[in-house]
């Protein structure tokens, strides 16, 4: 789930990789990604994700986690931007993939 998460976040040229394999197509739009990447080629992004507590029931489950990011100007090492989420996913087991099927943020 959590390399599921930081494709998302992190790497959104491979979209087409997981969108219908790990998370539902409609579901992806839920997830807010426009100050994840770098505003200026000056900027690195600082990313992490909690542990993440997990309820499932054979099939169906929840998953609740927090994440961080961080833009961080390379020259002056100061923070510009950024976000600390946290999240609830609902996951569904199919063919041996749990796959995110629902997204809930809080605001």
């Amino acid at each position: 789930m959590k390399d599921t998460l930081r494709t998302i976040y992190l790497h959104p040229e491979q979209d087409s990789q997981i969108e219908g394999k790990y998370v539902k197509p409609e579901i992806m739009k839920k997830f807010f990604r426009q100050e994840m990447y770098p505003s200026s080629s000056n900027d690195k992004i600082k990313f992490s994700l909690s542990t993440g507590k997990v309820l499932h029931f054979f099939i169906i489950g929840k998953v609740w986690i927090t994440y961080r990011y961080e833009g961080i100007d390379s020259e002056s090492n100061k923070s510009l931007y950024g976000s600390h989420a946290p999240m609830t996913l609902t996951v569904k087991y199919s063919k041996g993939i749990w796959k995110i099927i629902d997204k809930y943020e809080r605001p």
